[in-house]
């Protein structure tokens, strides 16, 4: 039987990764690619630059909500396991991304090197795109670590058995 803490863990890991995919299938596919589509390259670029710092941030503080609301919810089942293994992995690209890969990029594009920065900036888009599949899936498998009520064994109160009155008998007519 779940806790009115697991209840609300259950809703809060699912409410901030929600907020999390969102947040990346939104700067990813809505604002880079608006950017892109109505600027000059260069411009694009330097805007988009200017919003990663908070892009990351939103994205730590939502994978910590994650992953704190997981351990909270007091599954040590394998599908939490495994997304809280998702979640991990998942920060990990994003941190790659954040602390190893937008300076270089960032100074390739500076430089001019188209070359270098096509490399390095795809390899920045994969590690974005796995840790959104990774968020996705992760997900699902709190959902399943998790199943909602009406997968929950019925609870039935067992009353006595209903005693019934036996039948009556016909009345003859005088």
């Amino acid at each position: 039987m779940k806790t009115q803490l697991q209840s609300f863990a259950l809703a809060l890991y699912q409410l901030a990764g929600g907020f999390w995919l969102g947040l990346m299938v939104f700067f990813t596919f809505g604002v880079a690619r608006t950017l892109f589509g109505a600027l000059p390259r260069e411009e694009a670029g330097a805007i988009t630059t200017l919003l990663f710092p908070t892009y990351y941030t939103f994205g730590y503080c939502s994978a910590v909500v994650c992953l704190v609301a997981l351990a909270a919810s007091g599954r040590a089942a394998r599908w939490a396991s495994a997304g809280f293994v998702l979640l991990t992995v998942a920060v990990i690209c994003m941190a790659i991304n954040h602390f190893g890969l937008s300076g270089p990029v960032e100074q390739l594009r500076m430089d001019g090197d188209r070359e270098g920065f096509r490399r390095l900036h795809a390899v920045a888009m994969i590690l974005n795109l796995s840790a959104m599949v990774l968020v996705g899936v992760a997900m699902l498998f709190g959902r399943r670590a998790h199943p909602s009520p009406a997968h929950e064994p019925s609870r039935t109160i067992q009353t006595s058995p209903q005693v019934e009155p036996p039948p009556s008998s016909p009345v003859e007519k005088p």
